[in-house]
């Protein structure tokens, strides 16, 4: 949490210099890219990289990685074929800004999976102190860069992807030798029938998880993706904005947080002890600071966005104004979903995230045929995704007093 969180204020710290730098259409090229980026991740890997968390031992944890990198490499090999196909298809539609940009979307994919697995493996082996020097070497890379590169360049949409793509290289290097890469490299007869064997005991993860977290992403992603088809780059890149200041730096502290808490309760889990005190803790902790900060920032939002954005910005004020009931329910949320893998409940889980996505979407295709002022979309649709983390909160709280239920001590 605490690399996150400098990570994070760094970021912050450099949003006024990157908002002059960067006007919003440039913002909203590179939101979309992240987005569609963002979703192919979800198979990248096959979602092996979470089963890294759960294995009992190092054995099986090194095995397991060595399946996961295989599947990234196939998986950004067949991107990239899928990309020469794709990007003629584009010219002229709803995504067409992309397509300079389609031949880095191969290459991102594979570096955020890398760095995906890398980061599991190291919460597997309880290496917290390496974890948080690649997270805070990647967060502070990408701010740092986004600075940097316009000294020697002209600032640009490729000037934001080299930052991104660079970050993610150095966080990288902190994970060279945790799991000893001589060994990973040897796929002797013997290694792949081990492969094999793992693959299948942990089919669960590809069979529910693939499908449970690209409905998870695309629930995330929804709204950046389809105001593609009513607005233009200059309302994404505001949204991307809001997104960038108010979002993303409580959601890059939750995951390190939800990746904490995924190992405690798998080792909870494997000692049949009792999750809701941990649970609680997050909970309690998270609204005691959440309640008076989100209403401190929902007084100052405007004076604050005036301040450190460039006046062609003011309206992310408004945009995570509306954000904030919002994120008071979905933060701790996003820290409690791993519950479901932890409980082998990922087959409900995907079912309920699919229900939501369906709700979401319909509401979000309803009113973009409305052609509402972007605010009022904005209101009414983070309004229905309040309605479904509520929703969400209670299901994971009944998963638990399931498991408790049968729980021995």
């Amino acid at each position: 949490m605490a690399s996150g969180a400098v990570a994070q204020a760094v970021a912050f710290l450099i949003i006024p210099i990157v908002s002059r730098l960067y006007p919003p259409h440039m913002m909203g090229v590179t939101g979309l890219f992240m987005t569609i980026g963002g979703i192919l991740l979800i198979p990248a890997g096959g979602r092996y990289e979470q089963a890294l968390v759960v294995a009992p031992d190092r054995r099986q944890r090194r095995t397991l990685l060595s399946l996961t990198l295989c599947i990234n490499l196939l998986f950004a090999l067949l991107l990239w074929g899928i990309t020469l196909v794709v990007r003629p298809l584009l010219k002229g539609g709803t995504y067409a800004e992309l397509i300079p940009y389609l031949p880095l979307l191969p290459l991102y994919v594979l570096l955020t999976a890398l760095f995906a697995a890398g980061s599991n493996y190291a919460v597997g082996e309880g290496a917290f102190t390496r974890l948080s020097v690649a997270k805070l070497i990647q967060g502070l890379g990408n701010s740092a860069l986004k600075v940097l590169l316009p000294l020697f360049f002209s600032a640009s949409v490729w000037l934001l992807l080299a930052a991104l793509l660079e970050s993610y290289l150095l966080g990288l290097l902190c994970f060279v030798g945790l799991a000893g890469l001589g060994s990973l490299c040897q796929l002797t007869s013997s290694a792949r029938a081990q492969m094999r064997t793992l693959a299948r005991q942990y089919a669960a993860f590809p069979k529910y998880t693939i499908v449970q977290a690209g409905v998870n992403t695309l629930l995330a992603s929804l709204l950046v993706l389809m105001l593609s088809y009513g607005y233009t780059t200059y309302h994404i890149g505001l949204v991307t904005m809001a997104l960038m200041l108010a979002k993303t730096p409580l959601r890059t502290i939750a995951d390190s947080l939800s990746q904490a808490y995924f190992h405690r309760a798998a080792r909870l889990k494997h000692n049949a002890e009792p999750l809701s005190p941990i649970t609680r803790k997050v909970v309690r902790t998270w609204l005691w600071i959440a309640l008076p900060a989100g209403l401190l920032l929902y007084l100052i939002m405007p004076w604050l966005i005036g301040v450190i954005l460039e006046a062609q910005y003011a309206p992310v004020a408004d945009i995570i104004r509306l954000m904030l009931p919002l994120l008071l329910v979905s933060i701790p949320n996003s820290v409690l979903n791993v519950l479901p893998d932890v409980l082998g409940a990922q087959r409900r889980h995907m079912q309920m995230q699919t229900l939501f996505l369906a709700v979401e979407f319909a509401a979000l295709l309803l009113l973009l045929f409305l052609h509402l002022p972007l605010l009022t979309l904005i209101a009414v649709y983070f309004g229905v995704q309040l309605v479904d983390q509520v929703v969400y909160a209670v299901w994971l709280r009944a998963l638990i007093r399931r498991y408790e239920r049968t729980c021995p001590r």
